[in-house]
């Protein structure tokens, strides 16, 4: 009888230390997969930041008349400070200097299709 009692606890204690082991193995997955996502969503908001300022850098250099389209497929802060223009999200920003001043106000929470306009040698960025 006292046989059958030693291998009923040695198996609880294989059993609990395969528990934790399963336990602390899922938390580590599951703090991965928050930084995969954030790293994700950073590495979007960049992506759609290069778009735009790319853009506005072509639409600068073609000169008068140039327009081009961006999709942008979440909502982002456009802002400009002379020829620097700044696209952001939540606490992620991105500076890109430009050759051509920028003429229009800063818009918020812009999302869609923008166009970014050279007008006269000065970029406008608006909503479609």
């Amino acid at each position: 009888m006292n046989m059958k009692a030693q291998i009923s606890l040695e198996l609880l204690i294989v059993f609990a230390v395969f528990l934790t082991v399963i336990i602390f193995s899922l938390s580590m997955l599951n703090t991965m997969n928050k930084n995969n996502t954030m790293l994700y969503n950073t590495m979007k908001v960049r992506m759609t930041a290069e778009d735009i300022g790319d853009a506005a850098e072509n639409v600068c250099i073609l000169g008068n008349g140039n327009i081009r389209k961006v999709y942008v497929p979440f909502k982002v802060n456009v802002s400009y400070n002379g020829s620097h223009i700044m696209i952001g999200r939540q606490d992620r920003e991105y500076f890109k200097y430009l050759p051509c001043q920028l003429e229009n106000s800063p818009m918020t929470d812009v999302e869609g299709i923008i166009l970014i306009k050279n007008v006269n040698g000065k970029i406008n960025i608006e909503k479609s």
